[in-house]
């Protein structure tokens, strides 16, 4: 049925049926998803993920992309991408990492868990990590769209009871119409406090431990870290705003009165070039 190099070709790939190998000739080469290896559901939540992309005309989906995540979703045996959390599915694509391949795949399990769970502060609250592009009328950093990649990590910060707090704090400040970027550097400052706490001050359990004294010893430890001038800066004045926020709400009134920082506190700032 085929001239000599077309018979080659067919011997190579199996000998498929004569229809699917005419289809696959008439194909070759040109840019398409072939989605027929996936499972059903796979397949529209797949298929959904690319309408969304093309839907939030911010970042193109090229069909290379597409067809190797397809491949990895088919390869991990799945009946739906949430059969598997997020860090599972960033683990099974560790071998393309930090570009449009594991990106893709990603994005698909957002939108698809986004898409069943629904949005809004009702359902963020809750979650340890906030997808902040599933909330609307936040102020974006100039120059930023909303991107699946902006979380606001809690599950970093160890203590139960800071925890609770940093929500509340956090939310707060979105709603008031502070920049996603602040926020985000004030949730790292309470992490590395958190961090402080892990490693020095272990028997503080509630937050009326907390005093001076102690506020004394994380400056301390704070001066002997290797973050940048600004970080250091940010570990004493974020940290500063949210006991003044705790005090000012009535959102703990065991919060000792000791527990503040002053003027002097603030790390010094290296001399800068003219």
């Amino acid at each position: 049925l085929f001239c000599k190099s077309h018979e080659t070709r067919w011997r190579q790939l199996g000998r498929p049926a004569v229809e699917d190998y005419v289809a696959h000739c008439l194909l070759r080469g040109r840019a398409r998803i072939d989605f027929r290896g996936l499972a059903p559901q796979p397949r529209l939540e797949l298929q959904y993920a690319v309408q969304c992309r093309h839907d939030q005309q911010t970042i193109t989906a090229p069909p290379p992309v597409v067809n190797w995540a397809i491949k990895q979703v088919t390869a991990a045996g799945v009946g739906s991408l949430l059969d598997h959390p997020r860090e599972r599915w960033r683990a099974l694509t560790a071998g393309k990492s930090g570009g449009w391949y594991q990106g893709f795949v990603l994005h698909a399990h957002d939108v698809v868990a986004t898409l069943r769970e629904g949005t809004g502060w009702e359902v963020e609250y809750p979650r340890d990590v906030w997808r902040l592009h599933t909330l609307a009328g936040l102020t974006l950093n100039a120059g930023h769209a909303p991107d699946a990649r902006n979380h606001l990590r809690f599950d970093r910060v160890s203590q139960v009871w800071l925890r609770a707090l940093a929500k509340r704090w956090c939310r707060l400040r979105l709603s008031c119409g502070l920049a996603v970027g602040t926020v985000v550097g004030d949730l790292a400052a309470l992490t590395r406090f958190s961090m402080f706490l892990d490693h020095s001050a272990k028997d503080v359990a509630v937050l009326a431990h907390l005093d001076r004294s102690l506020l004394e010893r994380y400056l301390a430890w704070v001066s002997t870290q290797t973050f940048g001038q600004g970080a250091k800066e940010d570990c004493v004045t974020a940290l500063g705003t949210f006991f003044q926020a705790i005090r000012q709400h009535g959102w703990d009134d065991t919060l000792p009165t000791t527990a503040v920082f002053f003027t002097g506190d603030v790390p010094r700032r290296g001399p800068r070039l003219s």
